[in-house]
């Protein structure tokens, strides 16, 4: 499992959202939300989305999901 720096995940954390919410959120949206400046608020996004892109992937090297139209 990836590393993610405290600074990233709790803001999310304690305002309960999903990463994948956080993710889709704009940049203002998302400052205003959290209560962050812009800049730092496309920082929180940026690791959680590389911290999601990594779990992903490693997920489906162990858990293999059935393909769409079947």
């Amino acid at each position: 499992m990836p590393a993610m720096l405290t600074d990233f995940w709790q803001p999310v954390e304690e305002a309960g959202m999903r990463f994948i919410k956080v993710m889709a959120l704009d940049a203002a949206e998302g400052a205003d939300r959290f209560n962050m400046p812009v800049g730092d608020f496309k920082l929180v996004r940026d690791h959680i989305t590389r911290f999601f892109q990594a779990m992903s992937a490693e997920l489906a090297r162990v858990v293999i999901l059935p393909k769409e139209g079947r």
